[in-house]
Formats: structure tokens, C-alpha cells, sequence
């Protein structure tokens, strides 16, 4: 699963998107953030088992419905981790 989750992420820098981990509380669902390029994780939102599934399902808002690229940021794709 890993493997799959390092193919979809590193894919999806290709096309500038943002990817940010923040550790919330636990009612804080991760989303998907399209006016922005950005998907926002909370893993302590969700089981350590359902986390692929998660970053995979956002990942999908954002390459299934894409924004046209003027609305689009133009910024390095970036990984932040927050605690």
C-alpha cells in the first residue's frame, strides 16, 4: 500500500498540488481544499490502517474534478507537517 500511496503523491506534485498533515482533534476531517490545490490530512482523525485510503480519496477531489488553470495556484508543490 505504501508503494501506491508514494506513486499517487509523488504524481500529483507533477501537477502542484499541496499536501498538508496537521494533527487536529479528532472531530477535524481531512479535506480537500480545490480552490487551492491543497488536500489537508488529520491522521488522528482517522484509524492508522484507513490513512491510504484517506489521502488517496482526497487526492481524488483534486485530480477527478480539476480546477481550470487560472484558478490554480502557481506555487511549488509542498509537503507541511504541523503539530
Amino acid at each position: 500500500m505504501n508503494d501506491a500511496i508514494d506513486f499517487a503523491i509523488n504524481t500529483v506534485f507533477e501537477y502542484g498540488v499541496g499536501i498538508e498533515i496537521t494533527y487536529q482533534r479528532l472531530s477535524f476531517q481531512s479535506c480537500a481544499v480545490m480552490q487551492h490545490n491543497l488536500v489537508i490530512i488529520n491522521p488522528n482523525a482517522n484509524d492508522k490502517a484507513n490513512l491510504p485510503f484517506v489521502i488517496l480519496h482526497e487526492l481524488g477531489y483534486i485530480v477527478l474534478a480539476p480546477l481550470p488553470q487560472e484558478l490554480r495556484r502557481n506555487t511549488k508543490p509542498t509537503v507541511l507537517l504541523l503539530r
